[in-house]
């Protein structure tokens, strides 16, 4: 692969106040999130498929939803996860929000709401 295009990541959707919000809160893990979610961009570069690597941090949703968990230890740590959407079409992993266990079914329906109206 070595004229492979890079995977880029690209912010432009993310709920950035919700970001700021739990960067406050739980900033190791926060930073965390946006650490693996930059692995993940390396890996799917080098010509890993998405899902096969790092199988407790980063987990799909559904269709082309996928969400990142931080890499800390998990006694003690938030449970958040950070919601990307992977759009193959154009090698790029687009942030959407943030959020944790009691918000998680409430993020997952408002994120496949807002793919389904961006491919639209």
């Amino acid at each position: 692969m070595d004229n492979a295009k890079p995977y880029a990541i690209d912010y432009q959707y993310m709920d950035k106040r919700r970001l700021e919000t739990f960067f406050k809160k739980h900033q190791a893990e926060t930073i965390s999130c946006i650490d693996e979610l930059k692995l993940t961009a390396e890996r799917l570069g080098e010509g890993h498929p998405l899902g096969s690597f790092s199988r407790s941090q980063i987990r799909s949703e559904g269709g082309d939803l996928w969400r990142v968990a931080p890499r800390l230890a998990k006694r003690g740590r938030a449970e958040i996860r950070l919601y990307f959407w992977f759009c193959l079409i154009g090698k790029t992993l687009y942030p959407l929000t943030i959020g944790d266990k009691q918000t998680q079914e409430k993020d997952i329906v408002a994120c496949k709401r807002h793919i389904k109206a961006l491919r639209s």
